[in-house]
C-alpha cells in the first residue's frame, strides 16, 4: 500500500479552528494511524485549497487520501468528481469516512455513481429555481379552470345560485367563491 495522507480542513470562524481540525485529525488516525495528516484553515473570503491541490499533484498509484467527510474534501460535488478523475486516473484512492472508498472496486464505483447522481440532482434543481425567476407563473398548481370558464360561472352567478351554477358547468362551488371574492378584492383595489 502507497502513502496514506489524511486531510483536515476547517473554515476560520472565530476560534473554533483547533478544536475542530482535531477532531477530524482524531476520526482519520482512528482508522489509518500512519497516516500523514495536512491541515488546511481558511477565511470564507478565500477558498483557496493550496495544501489539498498539492496532495493531489503528488499523489500517486496506491496512495490515498482520507477526509472525514465529503464537505471537507470538496466545496462542490462538480470539484469531487473532478479530484476523484484525477485520482483514480493516478490509481490512487478517496476515502471519506462518512462514505466510503471510491476506488475501482464496485462499491468504490457506486460512491463514485452516487456523486455524480447528487451533481445531476444540484444542477436540475439550479434550473428549476431559475425557471421559477423567469416564469413565476408556473409556481404551483396548474389552473383547472380558464378564465372563460371561471367567466362564464360568475356571470351565471346574476340568475343561478352557487349550487346551481356548479351543476351547470362542473366547478365546485367553492372554487366559484373563491373566484368571486378574489374579483371582488381586486375591484376594491382598483
Amino acid at each position: 500500500m502507497g502513502k496514506i495522507y489524511g486531510y483536515s480542513l476547517t473554515v476560520s470562524t472565530r476560534g473554533k479552528c483547533a478544536e475542530r481540525l482535531e477532531e477530524q485529525k482524531k476520526a482519520i488516525k482512528e482508522i489509518y494511524p500512519d497516516a500523514e495528516i495536512i491541515e488546511e484553515v481558511m477565511g470564507l473570503e478565500k477558498f483557496n485549497r493550496k495544501k489539498f491541490n498539492e496532495i493531489v499533484d503528488k499523489c500517486e498509484k496506491g496512495d490515498m487520501i482520507v477526509c472525514s467527510r465529503l464537505d471537507r474534501f470538496c466545496k462542490s460535488t462538480k470539484e469531487g468528481i473532478r479530484t476523484a478523475d484525477t485520482l483514480l486516473n493516478k490509481g490512487a484512492k478517496v476515502h471519506i469516512l462518512n462514505m466510503g472508498i471510491i476506488d475501482n472496486s464496485e462499491s468504490g464505483k457506486s460512491i463514485y455513481k452516487m456523486l455524480q447522481a447528487f451533481d445531476v440532482f444540484q444542477h436540475e434543481c439550479k434550473l428549476d429555481k431559475m425557471n421559477m425567476v423567469r416564469n413565476p407563473e408556473s409556481i404551483g398548481r396548474k389552473k383547472k379552470y380558464t378564465k372563460e370558464q371561471l367567466d362564464k360561472a360568475i356571470k351565471l352567478l346574476d340568475e343561478h345560485s352557487y349550487f346551481e351554477v356548479s351543476e351547470i358547468t362542473g366547478i365546485s362551488t367553492a372554487t366559484i367563491l373563491r373566484e368571486k371574492r378574489l374579483r371582488e378584492e381586486q375591484e376594491g383595489k382598483e
